[in-house]
C-alpha cells in the first residue's frame, strides 16, 4: 500500500481491530516517526498524538480541542519534513468532517505563467499564526510544549521527493509570509492562491465513523475540519519520507 500511497497522496480505509501497537508497526513502514515534546500522547506509545476535545479537571487531554480549524498541511511550520500523516478515529464525531484538497490538481490548473512565476516564491511557516487565529483550542498550553517555533521556509512549487510530482504547497493557517515579499503583496497573493484553490479543485469531504484509518500526503493535500461538538478522539502520527 505504501507506492498506493505516494500515487495517489490520500487513502480512506477503515479497520476497527487496528491496536496502538500495531498503528506504530504499520507507520513505521512508511517512514521514520514523529515524537513532539507534548503531553497529549499516547502513555505507552509515544509517538501517537491524541487529538481530542476530552478534557479532565479543565485540562485538555489531546491536542486541537473541538474547534473548526482551517486549510493547513500538518507540521508546515516544523524544520524537519515530516510530511505523512495517519489518522485513526477512535472515537470519532459524524458532525465534525475533515475536508481534504488535493493541492497536484492546484499546481496543474495554474496558467503555465504564473508557474514560472511562482516557481522562486518561498513560503514563511510558523506556529504562532495558527495560535492566533485558532484561540479557541489552548493552542498556547499544548503547542508551547513543542520547542520548533522558528520560522521555516518551504517553496511554494514543492516536488515531490519520492514521486517528482509537483504541487502547489499550501499551509494557509500556518503561513506567516512569502520572503521578500511586503505583507500587502502576501495577502494579496496568499488569498489569490487560496481562491483558486477552492474554486478550481474538488473537496473529497470525509464523514468520519469509528475505526476509519486515513493515510495523508501533505505535500499533496491539505485538509481542514469542522468543529467537533460531540465527544472525540483520533490518534496521529506523523512520518518523515524515506528517500
Amino acid at each position: 500500500m505504501i507506492k498506493e500511497f505516494y500515487e495517489k497522496g490520500l487513502i480512506v480505509t477503515n479497520d476497527r481491530s487496528v491496536s496502538p501497537a500495531g498503528l506504530v508497526q504499520m507507520a513505521r513502514q512508511y517512514g521514520r516517526l514523529f515524537r513532539a515534546s507534548v503531553k497529549q500522547v499516547h502513555p505507552l506509545h509515544p509517538e501517537i498524538h491524541l487529538i481530542s476535545n476530552h478534557t479532565q479537571d479543565g485540562q485538555p487531554l489531546g491536542l486541537l480541542g473541538d474547534g473548526a480549524i482551517e486549510w493547513h498541511s500538518d507540521l508546515s511550520y516544523l524544520a524537519d519534513a515530516y510530511d505523512g500523516s495517519i489518522l485513526y478515529g477512535v472515537e470519532t464525531d459524524p458532525s465534525c468532517h475533515t475536508d481534504f484538497l488535493d493541492l497536484r490538481e492546484a499546481y496543474d490548473k495554474l496558467p503555465d505563467s504564473l508557474k514560472r512565476e511562482l516557481d522562486s516564491v518561498v513560503g514563511v511557516y510558523a506556529l504562532s499564526t495558527f495560535e492566533k487565529t485558532h484561540t479557541q483550542h489552548n493552542l498556547k498550553e499544548t503547542h508551547s510544549q513543542f520547542s520548533y517555533l522558528n520560522p521555516v521556509e518551504r517553496k511554494l512549487i514543492c516536488t515531490h521527493p519520492i514521486t517528482s510530482r509537483q504541487s502547489l504547497y499550501l499551509s494557509p493557517s500556518l503561513l506567516i509570509g512569502f520572503k521578500d515579499f511586503s505583507d500587502k503583496d502576501f495577502k494579496e497573493l496568499s488569498s489569490r492562491l487560496l481562491q483558486h484553490c477552492l474554486e478550481n479543485v474538488k473537496i473529497y469531504r470525509h464523514q468520519w465513523s469509528d475505526g476509519d484509518l486515513l493515510f495523508i500526503d501533505n505535500l499533496s493535500y491539505m485538509h481542514r475540519r469542522d468543529a467537533a461538538p460531540n465527544p472525540r478522539l483520533l490518534w496521529r502520527l506523523n512520518f518523515a519520507f524515506m528517500t
